[in-house]
């Protein structure tokens, strides 16, 4: 967040504004990584990010993500967490 305000000061006034436009139009892709497991407490662990591509039903994230998650050796589902409305 830092680096973010940073960013925006050192910016001229209209480079600003075309990011904050840029990163309102991005953040609806942006996605949580997780894995779901009935039996644990919390149910869902969140692990890493993502961004939904093309139609939405595409996720890309690091392999780091989902490698942990399969090299767990736990019985848990991959799980993708999206935002709900426009106040998150």
């Amino acid at each position: 967040m830092k680096l973010l305000l940073s960013l925006l000061f050192l910016l001229t006034p209209a480079r600003a504004d075309e990011l904050i436009q840029t990163i309102a139009d991005i953040k609806p892709s942006v996605v949580g990584i997780g894995s779901l497991q009935q039996m644990r407490g919390p149910a869902i662990g969140f692990v890493g990010t993502g961004f939904a591509v093309d139609d939405g039903l595409t996720v890309i994230t690091a392999a780091h993500v989902v490698n942990d998650l399969i090299n767990s050796g736990q019985s848990a589902t991959l799980g993708v967490l999206i935002r709900a409305g426009d106040s998150a």
